[in-house]
């Protein structure tokens, strides 16, 4: 009474519709804070509250003499006891349906699990006890549908039957509801007239506070990676072709990607959504085959990937998807800016209602998925399985990033995290070679056997309808030039302890070799930038933020003498690069970006407790100098001697060769030697065996000194022209 009396004191005026504003905003709140808590049901009490309201309204402009009920329908207002009770009937709807939260009821009701019939058109609602028996409930569902034909069938949102076995699993599993069909015949066609919706409880797992530390993304196709890595594992054991479509719709700010995997049961949905479940969590981890460059797709692992990624790119995330067995789409979707107002407000935050539709039905969309997304709805009936997410409300910077250059930077980045997924172990031009020496027990030189490469197409709309291009066609990645340029590749493995891992792991890896040219070193760069001596791949997929510059076998050795140089010159250790392949045991950070052996970036130190064959440094520096022999294009001989003048062993002699140096070619006679010897070149000596250097023939001058003593010295101590 006394805040209605004090309001009315500062007030000149007695405006109604000021009045009643500022009574319903600082008075009316006071009456009816927790009224469902404290209502009173005695005479005295209800009109005491009552007389508040009585007593400010009739001090509104020309009410005094009006009647109670008559100055509540002038200013439009209700009585208080009436709203107190009207509050009361909205709370007990809300607990009934379970809209509102019951914690303060869960002591007084029993607990129960709700199960939504459907049966032709008509729904039921039915609450089980949790220790209900099957048998019980069949009764209950008789009992709600007494026209029902026997016998009938029970089947669940993935259209699996549901028997006595998921009866208790869901009893017990926890989960808020679930939606079941009646079905007469389960094999005759049924079609879904609308969409039906479940609740589904996801959480986040505590592995969210232990290994949080290492999921941040520094780039838009970073995140959409954790999206294609899904689609891999999903299309994992497809027998045709692995196909994984992007779709960027700039205009409406919306990204799709579109698998023709295996798709995800409500379970799996719900793994999906949980934040930090990992497959090993899971009880899926598995213990894989070896395999060339470990390609068995098994590349989706952490429980991290959908909802960090998702909500890095945008705000809304939508999982579209049907199972194989399924006639029915399950669909939900989570905001970011729901998921924080609940934990505001203190509301349950990881419930979502799951839709289950018939395949086509596209009143779930909004207005925008309607202008760029209802041709993919429209094509499910055509689909056997899939799954599709929708990403909605994506950030301006990150699609700036996507469509810049037609999507040029992501396609290229792209390519070289899966290249080898697209393209087979072999790479797109089929130079890489895995040998069966190396380790390996699969014979095939690609993954294994039976598996398709994946198919990843981008397709990108800014207002003129979709433009698509295959990551299949780029050349313009690192490992595609690496793929064009190099001549000869060398394969090994190392043997690798990790903490935590039991068994031994191998290492697979290759050295790549890029030779001098004429001069013109052909070693590929990104960015026109130096690039590290090895590339690491886990899974068969990039790292990129994980690197090796060098190993001990294929190092430069130190204090190397003239004569080893003469044979194998210090630039050819320049112009080599290689891949190391980790295996799923090797530990990665949740984001599938650095290989967590070390803190560094650049692995060096822990691979180098990584061991090998004995013979390996030996067959490396072989492998070295016949690359440097073979293709190495810094000298030319020219104008062999006659057959009478050629020797007798496998050595060829040359009357002329040419340096080559980025300036061009010129004549070769001077000698790099101590001390400074001066001699006429009388013939060239090209060696045939590898582990020879090629030399040239000269006699000392002067003439009148030395006469016709001739000596030999290696090929690459010729340095340029004499002065005269």
């Amino acid at each position: 009474m006394s805040r209605a009396y004090l309001i009315l004191k500062p007030f000149y005026s007695r405006d109604r519709l000021l009045m009643v504003k500022v009574y319903c905003t600082y008075v009316r709140p006071m009456l009816e804070h927790c009224s469902s808590v404290w209502s009173p049901y005695t005479i005295c009490l209800i009109n005491k509250i009552e007389k508040v309201q009585r007593f400010f309204t009739k001090r509104i402009a020309g009410l005094w003499s009006v009647s109670y009920d008559k100055r509540l329908a002038i200013l439009k207002l209700k009585m208080l006891e009436y709203r107190r009770v009207f509050k009361d009937l909205v709370l007990c709807y809300k607990i009934l349906n379970d809209i509102a939260y019951r914690s303060f009821l869960d002591v007084t009701l029993p607990p129960y699990h709700k199960i939504l019939l459907t049966f032709k058109s008509t729904d039921q609602l039915l609450r089980i006890p949790l220790e209900q028996s099957y048998d019980d409930f069949l009764i209950n569902v008789e009992e709600v549908y007494p026209d029902l034909d026997k016998p009938f069938t029970l089947v669940n949102a993935d259209f699996l039957t549901f028997n006595e076995e998921k009866f208790n699993e869901v009893m017990t599993s926890g989960a808020p509801e679930t939606w079941l069909l009646i079905l007469s015949d389960k094999e005759k066609d049924f079609k879904l007239e609308r969409p039906r919706f479940e609740l589904l409880k996801y959480d986040v797992h505590p592995n969210a506070l232990t290994q949080s530390g290492n999921y941040h993304f520094s780039s838009p196709y970073q995140a959409i990676c954790e999206f294609i890595d899904n689609g891999i594992q999903a299309t994992n054991d497809n027998p045709i072709a692995r196909d994984i479509t992007i779709y960027i719709f700039s205009t409406q700010k919306i990204i799709c990607i579109l698998d023709n995997g295996k798709g995800m049961c409500a379970e799996e949905i719900k793994a999906f959504l949980s934040y930090f479940l990992t497959q090993k969590d899971r009880g899926i981890d598995y213990e894989e085959p070896l395999s060339y460059g470990f390609l068995d797709g098994n590349i989706s692992k952490f429980g991290v990937g959908a909802t960090q990624a998702g909500f890095y790119l945008g705000n809304t995330i939508k999982v579209v998807t049907k199972t194989k067995d399924s006639k029915f789409i399950n669909e939900i979707s989570i905001s970011k800016d729901v998921l924080h107002e609940r934990a505001k407000y203190n509301q349950p935050v990881f419930v979502d209602e799951k839709c289950i539709r018939a395949p086509g039905d596209t009143s779930t969309l909004d207005l925008n998925e309607l202008q760029c997304v209802k041709f993919l709805v429209d094509e499910e009936i055509k689909r056997n399985q899939f799954t599709m997410i929708v990403i909605k409300q994506i950030k301006t910077s990150h699609i700036n990033y996507i469509c810049k250059d037609n999507g040029f930077e992501l396609s290229n980045n792209l390519s070289h995290v899966y290249h080898y997924y697209l393209h087979g172990i072999c790479g797109k031009y089929k130079k890489l070679e895995f040998k069966q020496s190396c380790g390996l027990t699969e014979l095939s030189r690609f993954h294994e056997p039976g598996k398709p490469n994946v198919n990843i197409v981008i397709g990108i709309d800014k207002g003129g309808g979709l433009k698509y291009s295959s990551l299949a066609d780029v050349d313009t990645d690192l490992q595609s030039q690496y793929q064009m340029r190099l001549k000869s590749v060398f394969t090994f493995c190392l043997n690798l302890n990790i903490e935590g891992v039991s068994n031994t792991q191998i290492v697979q890896g290759c050295l790549m070799y890029f030779p001098n040219n004429f001069g013109e070193e052909t070693l590929p760069s990104e960015n026109n930038l130096p690039s590290p001596m090895f590339q690491c791949f886990w899974q068969g997929r990039l790292a990129p933020l994980s690197y090796v510059n060098s190993l001990e076998f294929c190092a430069k050795p130190e204090g190397r003498t003239r004569k080893q140089r003469d044979c194998l010159p210090d630039a050819c250790f320049n112009r080599i690069r290689g891949l190391l392949f980790f295996n799923y045991h090797t530990p990665i950070s949740n984001n599938k970006l650095k290989i967590l052996l070390d803190t560094q970036r650049d692995l060096s130190f822990a691979m180098s407790e990584a061991s090998s064959t004995k013979k390996l440094p030996k067959e490396f520096k072989k492998w070295l100098q016949q690359c440097h022999r073979l293709y190495d294009k810094e000298v030319i001989f020219d104008h062999p001697l006659p057959d009478s003048e050629q020797s007798k062993n496998d050595d060829i002699f040359y009357g002329q060769v040419k340096m080559i140096t980025p300036d061009g070619e010129r004549d070769s006679v001077q000698i790099d030697w101590k001390p400074q010897l001066l001699g006429k070149i009388i013939y060239f000596v090209r060696k045939m065996k590898s582990s020879e250097v090629s030399t040239f023939i000269y006699s000392r001058l002067p003439e009148d000194v030395y006469g016709n003593q001739m000596e030999e010295k290696p090929l690459m101590r010729i340095a340029g022209l004499a002065d005269k």
